[in-house]
């Protein structure tokens, strides 16, 4: 979890979206519209760029045309400023972000770059948002304090209250029915953070995707499971093929109630991300990480994913989906023992 060291420009995130998101689409709202964002939570910086896209740009924003990325580490700051003034997208208006990376001989912004910045920022371009990002708690605050000025708004994020991270997650639960109690419940394992508290509820939708329902043990099941015995351990240990360990998890488990379902969820998920990651088309996608529903050690998984994928063709996968649907069926209709399905279930898949 990040070290927060709030300053005077801290500020909730909630606090945040009512001074800056919260603005409709009116591009006439934007006399600031360059920040730099101290952001230490992973999974609010897409819903922040979405949501400035919308009301610089309008409904017509879009990540592939409209925004570009850029890191300290590649790219000179001169060299982003100049390219950043002359990005079109084929479009009027679009958005640049710099993410300053942190390095061994990061030891704050160099003076020639200070300089552009505040030259830049005398007269900035209106069709053009800046964000500059520091998403690493290591880079100290006051290596900025010399480029503030009155053309660049400046937000530090705080971590959430337990108020705040209820009423955050209420909101990416909306399409879901959340029974009393399991806000309080998932509050109980994690830390006060949106980034733990977003892996967890992605869990918690693809365990309830058919129901559309999420209680309390469902809470115990999924986010209680992550805690006893990670996940991706789970998960790891059939992309390796490794039996023995995937097993092993399993049975350590095997009593909790309807742990099984979230097995056999997991398992869904796995093929369903081979599915995507088979499909050409999937390389254009702006969000990989989400969609792929990878929020943990991310390169290290894709690899593991690409290592299970050299012995696979259409017709294992096909045949991997079968197993996954007659287990499931098999179970919710107790058809024979659980255990026994199960156990064989992971030895088919693990060894596919």
């Amino acid at each position: 979890m990040a070290k927060y060291k709030t300053n005077k420009y801290s500020i909730s995130y909630q606090e945040f979206k009512r001074r800056v998101l919260d603005r409709g689409s009116s591009v006439t709202n934007f006399s600031i519209h360059n920040y730099l964002l101290f952001l230490f939570e992973n999974c609010l910086l897409e819903e922040i760029i979405e949501q400035l896209g919308r009301n610089f740009i309008g409904d017509k924003f879009d990540f592939k045309q409209h925004y570009k990325k850029f890191y300290s580490d590649e790219t000179e700051i001169n060299d982003f400023l100049s390219e950043a003034e002359n990005l079109n997208f084929f479009t009027e208006r679009s958005i640049a972000l710099y993410l300053f990376t942190k390095t061994q001989n990061f030891r704050g912004l160099k003076k020639e770059a200070k300089e552009s910045i505040i030259k830049y920022f005398q007269s900035p371009n209106p069709d053009r948002m800046i964000i500059f990002l520091v998403n690493n708690s290591e880079i100290n605050f006051s290596h900025f304090e010399e480029i503030i000025n009155p053309n660049l708004g400046v937000y530090y994020i705080k971590p959430p209250t337990e108020e705040e991270l209820k009423e955050w997650m209420k909101n990416q639960l909306k399409d879901y029915k959340v029974e009393n109690g399991v806000l309080e419940k998932i509050l109980e394992y994690i830390n006060l953070s949106y980034d733990e508290a977003n892996e967890e509820i992605e869990k918690l939708k693809n365990f309830a995707y058919k129901t559309k329902v999420i209680n309390i043990d469902s809470v115990n099941l999924c986010v209680g499971f992550s805690k006893e015995f990670d996940e991706k351990d789970f998960i790891k240990s059939i992309l390796q093929r490794d039996v023995n360990k995937a097993i092993l998890i399993y049975k350590s488990l095997a009593l909790k109630p309807n742990f099984d379902l979230y097995i056999i969820a997991i398992l869904t998920r796995i093929f369903v991300n081979i599915t995507k990651l088979m499909d050409k088309t999937f390389y254009t996608s702006t969000n990989k990480q989400r969609e792929l529903q990878i929020y943990y050690d991310y390169d290290e998984m894709i690899k593991l994913y690409y290592d299970y994928m050299k012995n696979l063709n259409e017709l294992k996968i096909k045949t991997a989906f079968d197993y996954i649907y007659k287990s499931d069926k098999m179970i919710k209709t107790s058809i024979g023992e659980k255990y026994s399905i199960m156990t064989s279930l992971i030895y088919k898949i693990a060894t596919l």
